[in-house]
């Protein structure tokens, strides 16, 4: 997955329009804050699922660098 493919949970996902006629319609949406903490939160399901055995990896320490989109 692309980096500037990953939704960031702090905007919306829908338009100011939009918004306003879900809520119109008795829609109940969530807040930025409750979205950040369910993605905070989603990486620990896969380790708390794993049964017997899970393999953590780290990149080699020259590639241990948050990618930027320069190289």
């Amino acid at each position: 997955m692309a980096i500037g493919s990953i939704p960031i949970p702090g905007t919306d996902p829908w338009s100011a329009k939009e918004a306003d006629e879900l809520k119109a319609g008795g829609a109940d949406l969530l807040g930025a804050e409750v979205r950040l903490a369910s993605q905070a939160c989603s990486w620990l399901v896969p380790v708390l699922q794993a049964r017997k055995r899970i393999t953590l990896m780290l990149p080699a320490p020259e590639r241990n660098r948050i990618p930027c989109g320069s190289s």
